[in-house]
């Protein structure tokens, strides 16, 4: 998905930047004087006019009414009728856009305008045969325009039409001229459909129109390697040594052939040494592509993790503006728990224009997970700043301010998270459960409550949310059989989680089931010794079964364990004393 749609925004780049800037004249011809026109047809021009003038002012919605108007007094109106479909497809309503597309090609079927927006339209409504038809139609109604070639390749590609895509890049070389990446994209082209003679054969065009470039002897030996002809490969390496001895491009395509070996010991070999030999004219192309192919290596397995950010260290010496480095780098620190690092390195790849919301995700879950609280509350602000639609940021930012008791700013940001989820149930989850937490916390229950059932019902299995509502409803004395339930269902699950046998028992305390809460919270205090709120909470309920010695050492091993509160009043008094 995410390659179609960088394919998607480079061909609508790529006819920005080639496409004349439109002219009323190009479609509606010479406009002819007011004398001799209808008062309709002059009614018509004006408004026409009005519009155009309506777009420079970046008034879309006024220029939108006056083409709309254009097509009421002439529904044929050609020239409105594409303006409007330029604005639908700037809105992103591609559907609407391509009603008013169709108007415009009937009445200027060979308009190249017309015919530019009606392939863009098509491919954003996801009408790849008949966007690859207008690109066709394109090239035969204007064969000197190199963009419609190469978007078709683009399209031809993306669709596994390679044979096509090959043949449009020939017809591109035979009237724009042959150039080396038309001729790299058609062998790329060819492996794919795994025609290695093909391929091997323009390779050796390549190199024989320059046999001292390093690269082109790269893109033989990767055929080699696709192919397993090692003997081939091992020939070329000797061609290339000879041919251009200097280039690091050898050294690159051998840590890629000992990397798909697995024989990784020896292709860090091969990367260390040209990386520290700092050769002036390295591929630093190709080393970074190996580098790429080893990270998921390194960072599944750590006997290569310091060596492999050694390597990267080395690669960043050399090329200081490469963002797919730093975000190896920031992977694998991330990886090896080094949050700081990992998180200086993401935002270094940022400060170079790396802006995809993947990062911004990843830096705040490398904060989260590092505890780095000022840097997750500045990162996730500036994420909500720039992708206010991602539920995210609004969720890190509420926790923080739970955890800092500003709970009505975590109110807002929970509210506005939520709506933000869309079809991420578990996400929409975690929202309602924070919501849960931070009504009880201001005391509106009725809300904590109904937070907490629309987590359950979106995530009817999470312990986590049964467990701190059945608590919350414990602790109000409220409706005591629902907390029953969801504290047993907790754990159920989780049979060892400490917490969650201890609101049970808590449960069944309030229920006044003293035997059986004490034989269940004695279970907790057998798991974990060393929790304060599980020896006062077994001393709240010896003291109500009568053992009073009992619950005063119970409560005193509490208040040794750090237990606060009334803890001090209860031995004094030597009686159970509910907490406020």
């Amino acid at each position: 998905m995410r390659k179609l749609l960088l394919s998607f925004i480079a061909v609508v780049c790529l006819l920005a930047c080639k496409t004349k800037a439109p002219q009323v004249t190009e479609i509606a011809q010479v406009q002819p004087s007011e004398d001799t026109l209808t008062k309709k047809e002059v009614q018509e021009m004006r408004l026409y006019l009005d519009g155009k003038k309506a777009l420079l002012l970046d008034d879309p919605i006024q220029a939108q009414g006056n083409f709309e108007e254009c097509l009421r007094i002439n529904p044929q109106a050609s020239a409105a009728a594409l303006e409007l479909a330029k604005i639908y497809v700037q809105r992103r309503e591609f559907a609407r856009a391509a009603y008013f597309i169709e108007i415009a090609e009937k009445a200027s079927p060979d308009q190249e305008e017309v015919l530019q927006n009606k392939a863009l339209i098509q491919l954003a409504n996801k009408q790849s045969a008949d966007a690859i038809k207008t690109y066709k139609f394109l090239i035969k109604r204007f064969p000197n325009q190199i963009q419609y070639y190469l978007a078709l390749t683009s399209l031809l590609e993306q669709n596994r039409q390679s044979d096509e895509a090959i043949k449009t890049l020939d017809a591109l070389q035979q009237r724009f001229g042959v150039q080396e990446e038309y001729r790299v994209r058609q062998i790329r082209l060819l492996e794919m459909e795994g025609k290695w003679s093909a391929a091997e054969q323009l390779a050796e065009k390549l190199i024989q129109s320059n046999p001292k470039e390093g690269a082109y002897y790269a893109v033989l030996l990767e055929i080699y390697l696709s192919s397993k002809q090692e003997a081939k490969f091992a020939q070329c390496i000797e061609r290339m040594r000879v041919a251009c001895p200097n280039d690091a491009t050898v050294a690159g395509v051998l840590a890629q052939y000992y990397l798909q070996s697995k024989r990784y010991t020896e292709s860090m070999d091969a990367l260390e040494k040209v990386l520290s030999e700092n050769t002036g004219n390295a591929n630093l192309n190709i080393i970074e592509e190996v580098l790429a192919q080893f990270a998921p290596v390194a960072e599944a397995d750590p006997q290569y993790s310091a060596r492999f950010q050694k390597l990267l260290d080395l690669y960043i010496l050399r090329n200081s503006n490469s963002i797919r480095a730093y975000l190896m780098l920031g992977d694998l620190q991330a990886k090896n728990k080094q949050y700081s690092e990992a998180l200086n390195n993401y935002q270094k790849s940022v400060k170079l224009g790396f802006h995809d919301w993947l990062i911004w995700q990843q830096m705040m879950l490398v904060c989260s997970e590092g505890n780095l609280t000022d840097s997750l509350m500045s990162v996730s602000k500036q994420a909500l700043d720039l992708f206010s639609e991602q539920a995210m940021p609004y969720y890190f930012i509420a926790q923080l301010d739970l955890e800092a008791s500003r709970y009505d700013s975590a109110l807002y940001y929970l509210q506005e998270g939520a709506l933000r989820c869309a079809d991420n149930k578990v996400m929409k989850a975690q929202f309602y459960s924070l919501l849960g937490d931070t009504y009880h916390k201001v005391g509106r229950h009725a809300a904590s409550d109904s937070s907490y059932e629309n987590a359950l019902f979106l995530e009817p299995t999470n312990a986590y949310v049964m467990n701190n509502y059945a608590y919350y409803l414990s602790q109000r004395q409220y409706n005591l059989s629902r907390a029953h339930d969801l504290a047993k269902q907790a754990v159920a699950q989780d049979a060892k989680n400490a917490n969650f046998i201890d609101t049970y028992a808590w449960v069944l305390f309030q229920e006044g089931k003293y035997v059986e809460a004490k034989e269940i919270l004695l279970k907790a205090i057998q798991l974990t010794d060393k929790n304060a709120t599980l020896w006062e909470h077994y001393g709240d309920i010896q003291v109500k079964l009568g053992e009073i010695e009992q619950a005063l050492l119970s409560w005193k091993t509490a208040k040794d364990l750090g237990a606060k509160g009334n803890i001090d009043q209860k031995i004094a008094e030597r009686r159970y004393i509910e907490s406020k």
